[in-house]
């Protein structure tokens, strides 16, 4: 695989580095300080311009690592020019832009991997009636950038407190400032579906430290995220390479391509409503629950018949007034009633 590093996001770093290791060949560099993609390999493209690599027939990937205030427009532009990407994390400070990318990709039938390194950490199980403590301490900033601004920041580890505490329902957010404040120190305390969780997130005089302690009576885990890059690259392999057996999907549909059950865009999606809920749950000082919305089959066909529903209540008004001048409209509204009765039927007959 020939690919551009656009950016120099130290995930994007890492993730070229082990893409290199695994063969793949990095042909071109967009960004304003081309050192490091040049200690990867000499003999590459360096430009200011984004369009100058995709109009370039040998790009076949773009990792993303741009400053987050354009990686939206990276993304998207990306993916227009059909091809696919790994992007660094995270994508935008609302979820909206990640629901965004997560039906373009399928438009555009094309791979789109987040970097997301704690997705393969290996933490082990908690216990039935156990909890989970997370600390991060780090001398430069324990959590994840969302602007230059220094005013917005984003919490990591979601995809790995999901794959240990299952779904989570409920977050308790608390924070010196009523935001998440880069440089403060920065609580989490939360519930999901397996069990509990609490984290926190500090500034330290000494190394980083980054740890998972399963309680009560369990092992603790420090985290290494140089052991997942490999795996992420094979990951964004095997996805790639699946794209050329894969149906094209229908519009708005999303990914056609199924993710690794350790990372998927569904991981992006989840860690994006997750900040916003813990954001929310700092700003209100109280818990926020989390309602999340699946699409499905279910929930199409039920939307529809509701719609359905509505119309065939105007329907049978509408009868009921002109069988006053046409009696024999009447026994139009028996066929009608009897229709919707049977996309019932078959509704729960396919269900089954």
């Amino acid at each position: 695989m020939r690919f551009v590093l656009v950016g120099d996001h130290p995930d994007v770093q890492a993730f070229a580095t082990a893409a290199i290791s695994a063969g793949h060949r990095l042909i071109g560099y967009c960004g304003s300080a081309p050192t490091f993609a040049r200690s990867l390999s000499a003999n590459i493209k360096v430009t200011a311009d984004l369009e100058e690599l995709l109009a370039d027939p040998a790009t076949e990937a773009v990792i993303i690592g741009s400053p987050v205030n354009s990686r939206l427009d990276v993304a998207r532009r990306v993916l227009q020019s059909e091809r696919s990407a790994a992007i660094a994390w995270p994508v935008d400070v609302k979820p909206d832009g990640v629901y965004e990318l997560n039906m373009l990709q399928g438009d555009m039938h094309q791979v789109l991997l987040p970097l997301m390194p704690d997705a393969m950490i290996d933490a082990g199980a908690v216990p039935a009636n156990g909890w989970i403590d997370v600390k991060i301490a780090d001398p430069v900033e324990p959590l994840l950038h969302v602007d230059e601004s220094g005013k917005h920041a984003a919490f990591p580890l979601w995809t790995l407190l999901r794959h240990l505490v299952g779904e989570i329902i409920e977050i308790s957010g608390f924070a010196q400032a009523e935001e998440i404040a880069p440089g403060s120190v920065n609580f989490l305390n939360g519930r999901g579906d397996k069990a509990s969780f609490r984290a926190q997130f500090q500034r330290s005089a000494g190394p980083t430290e980054r740890r998972i302690e399963i309680m009560p009576g369990g092992t603790v885990t420090s985290l290494d995220y140089e052991k997942c890059w490999p795996q992420i690259v094979a990951e964004f392999d095997r996805a790639i390479a699946s794209l050329k057996s894969a149906p094209r999907a229908e519009p708005a549909a999303g990914p056609i391509i199924e993710g690794d059950p350790r990372l998927s865009w569904r991981d992006a999606i989840r860690a994006a409503e997750l900040d916003d809920a813990a954001a929310r749950s700092i700003v209100k000082r109280r818990a926020v629950l989390l309602e999340y919305q699946e699409a499905n089959e279910e929930v199409g066909f039920k939307g529809t018949m509701t719609l359905i529903g509505c119309g065939l209540l105007w329907v049978v008004l509408l009868l009921l007034i002109l069988a006053n001048w046409l009696p024999w409209v009447m026994w139009l509204i028996l066929p009608v009633i009897v229709i919707f009765l049977v996309f019932q039927i078959l509704g729960v007959l396919t269900r089954r």
